[in-house]
């Protein structure tokens, strides 16, 4: 796993994010912001159960400049950390950076106004024990650092994100800095082995189809409103097909934010999923 990430880290990422903006087309706010070393990951893979946890996509790291900490910890510490491992070619020099990625969850770094709602939502249901013995205020952190790993389908930071799918996926076959990274995301998911990927809003349900899936998901909802319509299917990365469940934006008006949402969504993903594992 480390070997392949290694490989990705070594590449001159403000060339890749260039390259990369003319070759997805990016202007204004979506354009991927080249003095930001990409985030592979966050949350720890030491911790996970595998064939008991989860992974979730994201489409790409959020571009917060303004944001306390965000330069500390998303330019300065990571490119610190790159300059002496790659002058040095000694892997130590990696450790803070992917001390701070494992320990993203339970850190200052955390962004709760995006995290805290799916951890409560994952952890009532799916695992239980850790989010009650975690406490009422830490119960989504914990969640996620013991028993989620989170990816991005682009580790490059923008303010917006805005990718054309057919683009994108040309992107992802030709260009050396997402093959490397593709090489890496399913050495992880191989090694991790997640039951089930969970993706959270329409956008990343697309295109997580549109790059890695066979087959066209399966749209599904046994509840009241559009709110709770859910997307099902299978995607091919690291080595097997993993299930996959889609649902619309959590914290959003159209997204299933409400627990009552979610009395309908379970029932019907625990149903398909047992039929597809």
């Amino acid at each position: 796993m480390y070997n392949q990430l290694y490989e990705f880290l070594k590449r001159n990422y403000t060339n890749d994010v260039d390259e990369l903006n003319e070759l997805l087309n990016l202007k204004g706010n979506a354009k991927l912001a080249n003095e930001v070393p990409p985030n592979p990951f966050v949350g720890n893979p030491e911790l996970l159960s595998p064939g008991n946890c989860i992974a979730m996509f994201g489409i790409n790291p959020a571009y917060r400049p303004n944001m306390k900490g965000f330069y500390e910890t998303e330019i300065e510490l990571p490119n610190d950390c790159l300059e002496r491992w790659k002058r040095k070619n000694e892997v130590k020099h990696l450790e803070p950076w992917l001390d701070k990625i494992k320990n993203y969850f339970v850190s200052d770094a955390y962004y709760g106004r995006y995290f805290t709602r799916l951890g409560n939502i994952l952890g009532q249901e799916k695992f239980r024990e850790t989010w009650l013995e975690s406490g009422k205020f830490s119960g989504a952190r914990t969640t996620f650092h013991k028993h989620v790993l989170k990816l991005d389908i682009i580790p490059y930071y923008s303010a917006k994100a805005n990718f054309n799918e057919k683009l994108l996926k040309n992107a992802y076959e030709n260009h050396p800095a997402l093959i490397h990274y593709k090489d890496f995301i399913s050495n992880l998911l191989s090694s991790t082995m997640p039951k089930w990927i969970f993706l959270n809003g329409n956008a990343p349900t697309r295109m997580i189809e549109s790059l890695f899936s066979r087959q066209k998901f399966e749209r599904k909802n046994i509840g009241p409103t559009k709110r709770t319509e859910i997307s099902v299917g299978r995607i091919s990365l690291g080595g097997r097909l993993i299930p996959v469940l889609g649902v619309k934006f959590v914290n959003s008006i159209n997204g299933p934010t409400s627990d009552q949402d979610w009395e309908y969504i379970w029932p019907l993903w625990n149903e398909w999923l047992s039929e597809n594992i």
